[in-house]
């Protein structure tokens, strides 16, 4: 694949986002915690146009107990479905982003998700969620790691669905199913397809043409950026092994290194194979001292996140 030169900027400024955090923190939500690791797996459901063929996919895995995150659009996009997100996650600062939830269930309701909510995230979204269980966390990021000091920030790139990768292994999932992680425009002559809440490009739209294994994808900038982002992001999860489904540009990358033998890819016809959890590092305990005594400050606790697949929601 081609070396793209393409540089992220958040769309709101640092004193924007220090606003929203601000405002954020004042609610007084429970903020989110890391788990240990453990053997668990999880599918992480994007909004790429792929998304829409694998949806019985998800289910089965679901139903063999596989947690199931719904990055932004992929919340209504799987309840229509008849699929209940265990979670779902929204990153960005705009004021619409509360939209991508218009499905969400109300109270009395068997099972609803549990939503992982970024603090630079606007009022207008956390107003909507209101009567949801809402857990908040932090982005690591230059303008904000001072004020935040002191509180888990997660990285992880520039696009929610590299946050949400990073923000599962936190989780201790170690264990990936990626699905509509396309980072491309919808295959076909006539499609301009980017999303699968109906985002679509015009052909006033700067759209780059890219080749990876002798097949040719179409995406925008930002689409095209998070392909070579998110590699970068994998490299650093120590222990994390990666399944996409779908034909999309990330999913042709995954399956290209996992035939060539690379640690932690595996085709989406693949078992992971060995469920170990990894051996624990000694930055692992040294993190781990400073959770304890974060803990105790009552800054953030680690906890299991879905009762479904083995853990207990904390109080």
């Amino acid at each position: 694949m081609q070396e793209l030169k393409i540089q992220a900027k958040c769309v709101l400024d640092a004193q924007g986002r220090l606003e929203h955090i601000k405002a954020a923190l004042e609610r007084g939500l429970e903020e989110f915690g890391p788990s240990d690791p453990h053997d668990k797996e999880i599918a992480i459901v994007g909004s790429g146009p792929s998304v829409k063929k694998q949806v019985k996919r998800i289910k089965k895995l679901m139903d063999k107990g596989v947690m199931v995150l719904a990055v932004k659009a992929a919340h209504d996009f799987l309840i229509k479905k008849g699929v209940i997100p265990h979670a779902a996650l929204a990153v960005d600062p705009q004021d619409h982003i509360w939209k991508c939830f218009q499905k969400k269930l109300p109270k009395g309701s068997v099972r609803r998700p549990a939503y992982l909510i970024a603090s630079q995230c606007h009022a207008s979204t956390f107003d909507y969620l209101d009567d949801q269980r809402v857990i908040l966390w932090h982005l690591l990021a230059t303008s904000s790691a001072e004020f935040l000091k002191g509180r888990i920030q997660i990285g992880g790139g520039s696009t929610s669905g590299s946050r949400a990768v990073v923000l599962a292994y936190m989780m201790g999932f170690r264990k990936f199913h990626l699905f509509g992680f396309d980072s491309c425009l919808e295959p076909g002559k006539n499609s301009m397809l980017r999303k699968i809440d109906g985002q679509r490009w015009s052909e006033d739209d700067k759209i780059l043409e890219l080749v990876c294994e002798g097949k040719t994808f179409y995406a925008d900038p930002a689409i095209a950026a998070q392909a070579n982002e998110i590699q970068d992001v994998f490299s650093m999860l120590e222990g994390a092994k990666f399944k996409a489904y779908g034909k999309g540009l990330i999913q042709t990358v995954i399956r290209a290194n996992a035939n060539k033998g690379m640690g932690g890819y595996y085709a989406s016809n693949q078992q992971f194979g060995d469920h170990a959890i990894p051996a624990v590092r000694e930055e692992d305990v040294r993190v781990a001292k400073r959770q304890l005594q974060a803990s105790r400050e009552g800054i953030y606790r680690g906890r299991a996140y879905y009762p479904e697949c083995g853990g207990e929601i904390a109080a």
